[in-house]
């Protein structure tokens, strides 16, 4: 429907038909057999707060305690205040890029020192994660798709850190995901 008025504006109403989210993303639980990221800490650091969101829609369905920084300079900060499973990191914002602020988390002493960190950007390749001296552990590109994501994190906990729990049922494919 469409209600108009010179001067006033415009209201437009619509309605879509669509299957109910209300129960979030556990059909994509489901599909990952033998992943169980309940109880993982995810530090999801990105400038924007969409970006933030759809990760958090994504995870915390899964069990996964997703703690948010706007920044690299809040990453860091947040990242010497608790351990953290995973990271994952956007490349450009403002006030420190990502790069710098997993540099900062790597060479400073703290619970993440160690931490896996992926990359998460819309223009980021392999070279460019091979290329940060250790900054990065893989990457997951944006617009985000859910398996990438899943696997992506499941990947970088299976393969082990000090600080990340060991977990099962992730095989990293050669060519997708990380």
């Amino acid at each position: 429907s469409l209600t108009s008025a010179p001067g006033e504006g415009s209201e437009f109403a619509f309605t879509i038909a669509a299957p109910s989210c209300e129960s979030g993303y556990g059909d994509v639980a489901e599909a990952e057999d033998g992943l169980d990221l309940s109880g993982v800490s995810i530090l999801v650091v990105d400038d924007n707060p969409v970006n933030r969101d759809i990760a958090k829609a994504i995870l915390s369905p899964l069990g996964v305690a997703v703690t948010e920084a706007a920044d690299g300079l809040e990453a860091v900060a947040r990242g010497q205040e608790a351990p953290f499973d995973l990271i994952l990191m956007d490349l450009r914002m403002p006030n420190m890029n990502g790069p710098e602020a997993a540099h900062r988390l790597r060479a400073e002493p703290g619970p993440n020192h160690a931490a896996p960190i992926l990359a998460f950007s819309a223009d980021i390749d392999a070279e460019l994660v091979a290329g940060s001296n250790g900054a990065f552990n893989g990457y997951v590109r944006k617009p985000l798709q859910i398996r990438d994501l899943i696997e992506a994190v499941g990947a970088a906990l299976e393969a082990g850190s000090p600080v990340a729990p060991s977990r099962g049922g992730v095989s990293l494919r050669i060519g997708e995901g990380i």
